[in-house]
C-alpha cells in the first residue's frame, strides 16, 4: 500500500484481503525484512502461520521478492551465495553507501538445537550471524568479523544516509535458545552496536563480506565442515592447518578421511 502525503489517502498497490495461494506474489508473513533500492520494493525472510505445519508452528521463509514500483509487478528474485538460513524476526536495513541490504540475527521456530537443562533436543533457536545481500548481482555475502552483538530476534537496525554507518539497537532472546548453553532466561536489550565494514570510506580492516573460502567461515559458535559443508560445533583439525586462517572442521572421521586428498595440501599430519 502507499500512503499520499499531500491527501493522506492510502491507495492499494498489490494483494488482497483473502489468501488463496498465488505463486505469483509473495506469501504472507508477519516480521519480513524489507527496504527499497533502485526503484523496487523488497520483501524477504519472515514467518506465516501455516495449517500445514501444525496448529502452533511458524512456517520460515528463505526467499527474497522485489516489487516494481513503476510496473508495480512483483518478481521471484533469484539468488546465490552464503546467505542466511530460513528465519523470522531478524534485525535489517538497507546501506546506500555500501549498496546492500544488511540482515542480523532472528530467530527461527523449528530448528532443533541441545537443550544443557534437560539433557535432550528441543525446537526453537536465536541467530547472531550477518548477512547482505546484493541487488546488482542478487547475491549473498556472509559478514565475517571478530566479534558480534549477543544472539537475538527483534532487534533494530538504521543507516545513517549521510555517513553510511549502520548501527542494531536492542532486541530479545530466551538463553536456552541460543548456543550459550546457559540456564533458560528471558532477556530483553538495550544496547547499541555499529556495523563497521572493510569498504571505501568505513575506516576498518577488520572484517568483510565474506571470506575468501565458505569452508572456513565461522557462524557464531558453529563452523562448517570441510567436506560437507553442514554446520554445528564440529572438531577442528589437530594439524598445521589450525594455527592458520585455514584451519579445517570436520563433523565426523568419515570427511575426515574423504577430504583428506583435497586438505593434505594446506595441512600435515602432526
Amino acid at each position: 500500500m502507499s500512503l499520499d502525503l499531500k491527501t493522506l489517502l492510502w491507495d492499494v498497490w498489490s494483494g488482497t484481503p483473502d489468501v488463496k495461494g498465488d505463486v505469483t506474489v509473495p506469501g504472507p508473513r508477519a516480521y519480513a525484512c524489507s527496504w527499497i533500492a533502485d526503484d523496487k520494493f523488497y520483501v524477504s525472510l519472515g514467518s506465516a502461520k501455516r495449517k500445514d505445519q501444525g496448529p502452533n508452528a511458524d512456517y520460515t521463509y528463505l526467499d527474497i521478492w522485489s516489487f516494481d514500483l513503476v510496473s508495480h509487478k512483483w518478481t521471484d528474485e533469484k539468488f546465490s551465495g552464503n546467505g542466511p538460513c530460513y528465519r523470522t524476526q531478524s534485525a535489517y536495513t538497507f546501506n546506500g553507501a555500501w549498496g546492500k541490504a544488511v540482515v542480523f540475527g532472528g530467530y527461527n521456530a523449528r530448528m532443533l538445537i541441545s537443550d544443557a537443562e534437560a539433557g535432550a533436543m528441543k525446537m526453537g533457536t536465536y541467530f547472531a550471524d550477518t548477512f547482505a545481500w546484493c541487488p546488482r548481482n542478487k547475491r549473498w555475502s556472509q559478514v565475517i568479523t571478530k566479534g558480534f552483538p549477543t544472539y537475538r530476534s527483534c532487534a533494530e537496525m538504521f543507516t545513517d544516509p549521510s555517513t553510511g554507518k549502520t548501527y542494531l539497537f536492542g532486541g530479545l532472546m530466551s538463553t536456552g535458545y541460543a548456543p550459550s548453553q546457559k540456564p533458560t532466561q528471558f532477556k530483553l536489550f538495550s544496547d547499541i552496536w555499529e556495523l563497521v565494514i572493510d569498504t571505501p570510506g568505513s575506516g576498518f580492516k577488520e572484517s568483510d563480506f565474506e571470506s575468501a573460502d565458505p569452508r572456513f567461515s565461522k557462524l557464531g559458535p558453529w563452523v562448517r565442515c570441510y567436506h560437507c559443508g553442514s554446520v554445528g560445533r564440529w572438531l577442528t583439525c589437530t594439524g598445521t592447518c589450525r594455527q592458520t586462517p585455514q584451519a579445517a572442521s570436520f563433523c565426523g572421521k568419515e570427511c575426515q578421511k574423504l577430504a583428506w586428498p583435497q586438505h593434505k595440501t594446506s595441512c600435515r599430519k602432526v
